[in-house]
Formats: C-alpha cells, structure tokens, sequence
C-alpha cells in the first residue's frame, strides 16, 4: 500500500509540472491570440479540455493518496 502512494504522489508531481510548466502556459498562449468575443479554435479547446481531464485526474490522485494514508495509519477498514 506505501508502494501505491509512492507511485501516486510521483505521477501527481509530473502531472503538475506537466500543467504548470508545459499545457497550462501554452493554453494561455493560444487564448491570449484569440479577439475578445471569439470562439478559440478547435485545437486551443481541445488543449483546454486535456488540462480540465489531467486536473481531475490529479485530484482524483491526491484523494486517493490521502485514503491510503489514512488507511496506513489507522489500518484497513474491515
């Protein structure tokens, strides 16, 4: 179970800095182009929406390794 948490919390720190450091910039990028009261073209929303799905991932992660930590201190519910 400390194995599983170990590996979640490292796929956490590359998702961030995935987003952080590589999509999320590059999203801003592309929407700043965009004229105010225009759609964003196609690419720049599906980029937005692989950041929307890797957001809820980590999420998703994080709850997910705070369990296990409870788990481990408190032991398996059962």
């Amino acid at each position: 179970m400390l194995l599983v948490k170990f590996v979640l919390v490292g796929l956490m720190l590359v998702i961030s800095g995935y987003q952080d450091f590589v999509l999320g910039p590059k999203i801003a990028e592309l929407m700043w182009l965009v004229p105010r009261g225009e759609r964003p073209p196609e690419s720049t929303v599906a980029a937005r929406r692989r950041l929307i799905v890797l957001v809820r991932l980590n999420l998703s992660f994080a709850v997910t390794v705070a369990v296990l930590g409870l788990m481990l201190v408190r032991g398996v519910p059962g």
